[in-house]
């Protein structure tokens, strides 16, 4: 069966390994697709450069610059002057590198018959396996396997080693697999009784496809993802392997409840498609939070819904702890939830909850509308906060989708004001706003080693998953702990899976839906530097201050999200984590030897194991 039978057919069946090579097939033929295919492997050489030599090259121009004597002189220049040099390098490198992915997307999906091409990205992955697998047994190479992406390219600030080690896979797979294939009537994916009875439909996409490409190419079409994370780097792999969450999720559980089909190159090198109701089901929930412990992914096939072209934003400013807490839960419990809820708290004692619901160009009032997407518009949470110091007790305005969906990304939630101080600021913004925000991957890129011992000693990137019961406590705890604001409140069903997820059953499922059982969580943010480390307090240690947080999860059935290194134990982290399924299915689908452990993966270097 060709790629492209694959891609646009209905359920497939069992597993298929598939042998023979396909012929890439053009959508446009003559001169101009000669001109094209040029282009694009024009633009896959120069990603590829800029992907995957930046480490060896930077290794090898440092090492020149050490020999020269001038290495230290000039790290400490870019530690001391971080602004500047962000500003007049690391911007301009972040928006040639966008320009062209989407670039080479646009030729991809204009000229190219994209599943054929993923057909052939697949037996690569495929070939590449065995080919390690085989090398492994042969005592040729290591036992290990992983992906090829360079750990610089992650969304996370964290450097992790375990690559070195292990047999990269390349799984260069940018590409969305083709149109929306429109639903009518209840279907096997998530969503639950919000979109039971709605027309859905579905798209296919492979797992370095981004959450930008994702709204640029859905929403002008009248559709989107249910569950949409606000970053645009953040890609679909990550967000499945790993763990997605956005404002939606009180309606629709996290990113993963939005799958159809997950397709995997096992450890083995044995290709599977697995789905909630076949041969593989076991399978289907496990694979969320696995973070490529238990296979490759190379598509998912995930649930779309119809959208609006505008978002209603209401703020409710709350003054005091209790009242805000009052207010979010409401919304988040009632019988008609609207389309997004999260909250921003500024202090211990203010912050501003947020709801939002979809709305058609005649429901816009004129005067009322706020395109805060534009690059010259102040950053989303400043402008929240300007809300609440105004004493309003309420305001409404209207939002464009798209703007609404990425409305953190310009200044990487708050993270952008410690890299770019004032960078708010409208002298700034005008003359610089457009080329913000940095990636994260190349301010990782250009981190001295001094910076990198001053986040790890002192700055905080978590997110806890914590009941929303007790959220009251939660915040009253994390200030006493940390100290670190704005905080990102964002609520989700934690559904139960009858032990097949990584993530504990819920205590207390106290509701249902035509999904399952399941107990209103809250993710809780803290992105930025503790208090006690900016006070310079002799007893702040932030090891030990993560460890209390860490106890605080467990006690409270809690879970801490695996972009972000953990400070537990391994027996810590085996009793947050429901791992009796997970080592059952590293054992039947060939991971055991193949792949690491979620733990050694994500592990702080110097944790006791």
């Amino acid at each position: 069966m060709s790629g492209k039978a694959r891609m646009n057919g209905g359920a497939r069946g069992h597993a298929t390994t598939t042998t023979t090579t396909t012929t890439t097939t053009t959508r446009h033929g003559g001169a101009t697709s000669s001109v094209l295919y040029v282009a694009l492997q024009w633009v896959t050489v120069v990603l590829q450069v800029m992907t995957q030599i930046m480490i060896p090259l930077g290794s090898a121009v440092i090492d020149l610059l050490r020999v020269m004597g001038v290495w230290e002189v000039l790290t400490d220049v870019i530690t001391r002057y971080r602004a500047p040099f962000v500003v007049i390098f690391v911007l301009p490198l972040s928006l040639m590198f966008d320009c062209a992915m989407q670039i080479r997307s646009y030729i991809i999906f204009k000229l190219y018959s994209a599943p054929e091409l993923h057909e052939e990205r697949v037996l690569d992955v495929q070939r590449q396996v065995a080919l390690a697998v085989a090398n492994a047994k042969a005592g040729k190479g290591p036992k290990r396997l992983c992906t090829a992406r360079p750990g610089w390219l992650s969304i996370s600030m964290d450097y992790r080693t375990y690559k070195q080690s292990s047999a990269q896979i390349s799984i260069s797979m940018y590409d969305i697999l083709g149109e929306v294939q429109p639903i009518t009537g209840p279907g096997s994916g998530s969503g639950g009784q919000e979109t039971a009875s709605a027309t859905r439909g579905s798209i296919w996409v492979e797992p370095m496809v981004s959450m930008g490409q994702i709204s640029h190419f859905l929403n002008p079409r009248g559709w989107t993802l249910p569950i949409l994370p606000e970053m645009d780097d953040l890609t679909v792999g990550g967000l499945l392997m790993g763990v997605g969450i956005e404002t939606s999720c009180h309606k629709y559980g996290l990113f993963s409840e939005m799958v159809e089909e997950y397709e995997v190159v096992l450890g083995n090198s044995e290709r599977i498609f697995v789905r909630r109701d076949n041969e593989y089901a076991d399978l289907f929930h496990a694979l969320p939070w696995s973070y490529g412990t238990l296979g490759f992914l190379v598509s998912v096939k995930l649930i779309v819904v119809p959208c609006k072209p505008w978002v209603r934003l209401r703020y409710h400013p709350a003054r005091s702890l209790e009242k805000g807490v009052s207010k979010f839960r409401a919304l988040c419990d009632g019988a008609e939830k609207p389309d997004f809820v999260e909250s921003l708290a500024f202090s211990r004692d203010t912050m501003v909850v947020m709801e939002g619901d979809m709305v058609d160009e005649d429901q816009v009032v004129p005067g009322a509308r706020n395109e805060i997407g534009r690059f010259y518009m102040p950053w989303f949470y400043k402008h929240v906060e300007e809300i609440l110091e105004s004493g309003a007790d309420f305001a409404e305005e209207f939002v464009p989708i798209r703007d609404y969906y990425h409305r953190h990304t310009k200044s990487i939630f708050w993270e952008l004001e410690h890299i770019i101080p004032g960078g708010n600021h409208p002298f700034f913004r005008y003359l610089f706003g457009w080329l913000v925000p940095p990636k994260v991957s190349f301010l990782k890129l250009t981190q001295t080693e001094g910076m990198q011992s001053t986040y790890e000693s002192m700055h905080v990137a978590q997110d806890f998953l914590l009941p929303l019961k007790g959220l009251q406590a939660q915040l009253e705890f994390l200030d006493d702990k940390m100290g670190i604001y704005p905080i990102w409140l964002c609520p989700h069903k934690h559904y139960n899976s009858g032990g097949t997820a990584f993530l504990r059953d819920p205590v207390d499922c106290n509701a249902e839906d035509e999904i399952g059982q399941y107990e209103m969580y809250v993710d809780i943010g803290l992105y930025g530097f503790a208090r006690g480390a900016l006070e310079k307090k002799k007893d702040f240690n932030m090891k030990s201050v993560m460890r209390e947080v860490e106890n605080y999860l467990l006690r409270n059935h809690g879970f801490q999200m695996m972009y972000a290194d953990t400070y537990q134990s391994r027996e810590e982290f085996l009793q947050m984590f429901n791992h009796e399924h997970y080592f059952k299915m590293r054992e039947k689908y060939h991971a055991t030897e193949a792949f690491g452990l979620i733990y050694d993966k994500m592990a702080r270097k110097h944790t006791s194991a």
